[in-house]
């Protein structure tokens, strides 16, 4: 009798962390540090669909979110649109690696940008170069 008691007590306790983790992201991230809020990844997502009008919005993804900083959301996003196809890009004294061809870009007020137009023009700092550089290095 104790044996089906801690069986069933199981079971209700697995049951309930499934139930629990349920509530899925608004698409799939892969490596996410950070949390990213669904309206900003949906505004990100519809952008980014939007630049080509092939790819449908249910086919992009955020596969790695950053943070956002002084509102500029830094991100890995894939679909069938590629960006600048870089290998490897050196900015302000950190080299970024990029095994695949998407590069981290940046999104804000309705537009992309690549890190390197970011960190050129002024819009992120050495210091959150710095911070990004050992995430993506993870």
């Amino acid at each position: 009798m104790k044996k089906n008691g801690l069986i069933l007590i199981m079971i209700i306790l697995l049951g309930t962390l499934l139930i629990g983790c349920s509530n899925a992201p608004l698409t799939r991230h892969f490596n996410s540090y950070h949390a990213i809020s669904n309206k900003t990844e949906l505004a990100i997502r519809q952008t980014y669909s939007n630049i080509n009008n092939d790819i449908d919005i249910n086919d992009v993804y955020i596969r790695r979110y950053f943070g956002t900083f002084d509102g500029i959301s830094l991100i890995i996003i894939s679909g069938d649109y590629h960006w600048n196809k870089v290998w490897s890009e050196s900015i302000g004294g950190f080299e970024f690696y990029y095994p695949i061809w998407f590069p981290i870009i940046g999104y804000t007020n309705g537009k992309f940008y690549t890190l390197t137009e970011l960190y050129d023009n002024g819009l992120i700092s050495n210091d959150i170069l710095r911070d990004v550089h050992e995430k993506f290095n993870l």
